[in-house]
């Protein structure tokens, strides 16, 4: 992505952000439950940050 944003001196400066990710997801009965569960992870990399490597929990549902 691109951003614009003014600095300090009043000048428009112009900043390209990076970004890469994955979701994986799956869907399972446990314990022969005859309604299923999906559930899901996000791993988001930026390049840009300190804290390169982020995961959240994407998916957590139990359909009816």
């Amino acid at each position: 992505g691109r951003g614009k944003y003014v600095d300090n001196d009043g000048k428009n400066q112009t900043i390209n952000y990076n970004s890469m990710g994955l979701d994986l997801s799956t869907i399972m009965n446990i314990m022969r439950f005859s309604t299923p569960i999906e559930l899901g992870v996000r791993f988001n990399y930026s390049p840009d940050f300190k804290n390169k490597f982020i995961i959240t929990p994407l998916i957590l549902d139990i359909p009816f």
